[in-house]
This record gives C-alpha cells, structure tokens and sequence, in this order.
C-alpha cells in the first residue's frame, strides 16, 4: 500500500505511539478544527477514545509511514529442530503470518544446527 501524501499530509498532525485496551495503538493529536477531524476521519479505522479523549489509529506499518514513526523490527530465530532443508519454508511461513503491513517486520535469524548430545 503506497501512502498518497497528497491526500493527506501528516501537518498539523502530531503522532505517537501507545496502548489502548491492550493493544498498540498510534496516538494523534491536532488542532480541534472540523476540517482536521474530517480529514482524519478518512483514515481507515480512526477512532475517538473517550477514556483518553484522543484520536487514534493502529499500530501498522502504513500509519508508522504516514506519521514518520519508526518501523520496528524483531528477530525470530530459526528453531534448531528445523532442519536445514526447511529452513526456507519456515521463513514462507513466518512470512505468511506477518503480513507486510503489521508494523514488526521480522528477521529471520539462523541459529546453530541441534548437536546429536541433546537429542
């Protein structure tokens, strides 16, 4: 998904990361304007939260681009039970289940093949 700053620019936009009911959320803040609030609105699952009395929208890699947040990244190691052999499939299937716009990019790290000792 490309972000079309031309439709929205992040100014006057102010954005920082937190939590809301357990999950990552990106908190933004603006001048209480009704053309900002419109304009916000059309942003895919912005929301108002009465509790904090803020906007804010998931924590994702498109709204971490549109806002300049940082991408964070993770590693996930390669279990040592995998064998070599399947080491790619594994990395299709992590990839698979993080999708590319979740805001944690994984890398996929080897670790060293099991020793025949601990088997």
């Amino acid at each position: 998904m490309t972000i079309d700053t031309k439709i929205f620019s992040k100014s006057p936009f102010t954005a920082q990361l937190g939590k809301h009911n357990n999950n990552n959320v990106i908190w933004v803040s603006f001048p209480k304007e009704d053309n900002l609030i419109l304009k916000f609105k059309t942003l895919k699952g912005a929301h108002w939260s009465n509790t904090q009395k803020k906007w804010y929208v998931r924590d994702v890699k498109y709204y971490r681009e549109l806002f300049a947040l940082p991408i964070a990244n993770f590693e996930i190691p390669i279990p040592a039970f995998i064998h070599p052999n399947n080491h790619q499939a594994y990395i299709d299937f992590i990839n698979t289940i993080f999708p590319s716009n979740v805001c944690c990019v994984p890398k996929i790290t080897n670790l060293p093949p099991p020793s025949l000792a601990s088997c």
